[in-house]
């Protein structure tokens, strides 16, 4: 959830010159396409949240799930090898605790990652904090106090001493705040700070992200009158900003849809529409516009803002319920979304997070479904990998604009198309004459 996979800018050198291979933002969207989905089992029941973390040390991806079961949770676990399977599992026992939020980070000086987990069961207050050992398996844990029905969580650096802090959000009328847990680096989260609502609201998601260009890290939650902003003034306090839209809202992220370099808030709607807001830059938005998506819905609908295509352009990914499906809203790079395609996943998607999680280089997307009655599972959608050999400039043909755009970067001539990672025909990430042989043997048959 909430995350932002970043288009790696790659170069290409002609007479000791360097040429972007990305001019500027894609403004055309480019077919997405999934393998068809392999689920994996999970252990416990009712899954709540979900992170992507190599969490037993072979520089992989893992999917850790938090599992409510019956407010006797856990957390469930499939350890990847490397290529998109999940072979093994695992599990974290957690004693009478409804596990919902979870996240993930490096709480302490190793080089582990560790687990943040709330109890989400109303009356709790607490936050679970897990080492990580570095091989999957976790410590017993320790809990902080953060506020009454925590129910969801983020992690990041919130007062600027470079050690990770955590940001939760309390669904209860008589919390009425939002807790800001700041760490000391070792492991521990001994100051606990509450941000006070008003008017009070029950909030469902929270991410961090800058809206204001102070680069100090701000708050968007989720809530179910919209979304509340929260400005950070790099010390670990927030003062409140902007409210953004007037409904239910299950999910919050942030992303730059429309290029300005300016975050922009996209949420998931109780009513399956995808509200977005363009960022001002200063810590406002405009007023907003909603994107028809997936089906309404009376439980939660989670949502991912990533790149998935790699055209330098967020997309939106969102759980669809009611038919076991996701949707991908492609950006089109001008603060617009294209109609939903949609893939199949296992029964009730409830929560998801993108990744790579084999080795190509692009997003993939896990997915934990509830499958009421039977065994929750988690589903693994791997890309399909479209070959954009030798097609510079991305138009879905090679021809001899290619070649044309080719010979431009490699004179160093200053060129607006926007160019695709996967034009490289040898693997050396580069746009060279190895490419243009290849589009001129293309072209001339």
């Amino acid at each position: 959830m909430k995350s932002v996979i970043p288009n790696l800018s790659y170069t290409c050198s002609a007479a000791g010159t360097i040429v972007a291979l990305c001019f500027g933002m894609c403004s055309s969207a480019a077919a997405v396409d999934f393998l068809p989905f392999a689920p994996h089992e999970l252990s416990g029941s009712e899954p709540e949240s979900i992170v992507l973390q190599d969490f037993d040390g072979n520089q992989s991806a893992d999917a850790a799930v938090t599992m409510y079961s019956g407010g006797a949770g856990e957390v469930s676990f499939r350890f990847n090898n490397g290529e998109g399977a999940f072979p093994e599992d695992g599990n974290l026992p957690l004693d009478n605790f409804g596990a919902r939020g979870l996240a993930a980070g490096f709480f302490d000086s190793d080089s582990a990652a560790d687990l943040a987990i709330t109890n989400g069961v109303s009356g709790s207050s607490e936050v679970w904090i897990h080492a990580g050992n570095g091989d999957g398996t976790f410590s017993d844990g320790s809990s902080v106090n953060a506020g009454n029905f925590p129910v969801a969580i983020d992690s990041g650096d919130l007062n600027g001493d470079t050690f990770t802090d955590l940001a939760v959000a309390n669904n209860n009328d008589n919390a009425n705040v939002v807790s800001i847990l700041l760490g000391d680096g070792n492991g521990a989260f001994p100051a606990v700070r509450q941000i006070s609502l008003s008017p009070p609201f029950l909030s469902n998601d929270i991410t961090i992200a800058e809206f204001n260009g102070d680069n100090h890290p701000d708050l968007a939650v989720a809530n179910n009158t919209g979304v509340q902003i929260f400005l950070g003034t790099g010390n670990g306090n927030f003062t409140e900003g902007s409210s953004i839209g007037d409904s239910l809202v299950y999910a919050v992220a942030a992303g730059d849809l429309n290029g300005d370099a300016l975050m922009d808030i996209f949420a998931a709607k109780a009513d399956g529409k995808i509200l977005f807001s363009r960022g001002n830059g200063d810590g406002s938005f405009q007023i907003p516009q909603y994107f028809d998506a997936v089906s309404p819905a009376n439980t939660t609908i989670d949502m991912a803002v990533v790149d998935v295509d790699l055209n330098e352009t967020p997309d939106v990914v969102i759980t669809d319920q009611a038919t076991d499906r996701i949707a991908v809203l492609a950006g089109t790079g001008e603060g617009t979304l294209q109609s939903p395609e949609f893939y199949p996943v296992g029964n009730e998607p409830v929560t998801l997070a993108d990744g790579k999680l084999n080795s190509d280089d692009y997003p993939d997307v896990a997915v934990a479904c509830r499958n009421a009655g039977d065994t929750p599972s988690l589903s693994v959608l791997l890309q399909k990998i479209p070959d954009h050999r030798g097609d510079v400039n991305r138009d879905g043909t090679v021809d001899l604009s290619d070649a044309v755009l080719t010979l431009q970067m490699l004179a160093g001539l200053d060129t607006s198309p926007a160019v695709h990672r996967s034009a490289d025909v040898d693997n050396d990430l580069k746009i060279a004459l190895e490419e243009l042989v290849y589009i001129l043997q293309i072209v001339s048959g």
